[in-house]
């Protein structure tokens, strides 16, 4: 299944030090996840001690990584 980073979810990532395995993790063995409106999802994951939680949606040929963040609580 294709991977698709958003401009946002990239420079998220950069900003808080979160690589693309990282996020492939949370996607593959996600530790909760959430249903939110417009068929989108909240993932999270404690991942190298970070618990971090990834946004996204499905598409017809991939998933759609929209933003990335590491939960401090």
């Amino acid at each position: 299944m294709k991977v698709i980073f958003t401009r946002h979810a990239k420079n998220r990532m950069r900003w808080r030090g979160i690589n693309v395995n990282e996020v492939i993790r949370i996607i593959q063995a996600p530790d909760k996840k959430e249903l939110l409106a417009n068929k989108k999802f909240h993932y999270y994951k404690t991942v190298n001690s970070k618990y971090l939680r990834a946004t996204l949606a499905f598409e017809n040929d991939g998933i759609i990584i929209i933003s990335v963040v590491d939960k401090k609580d």
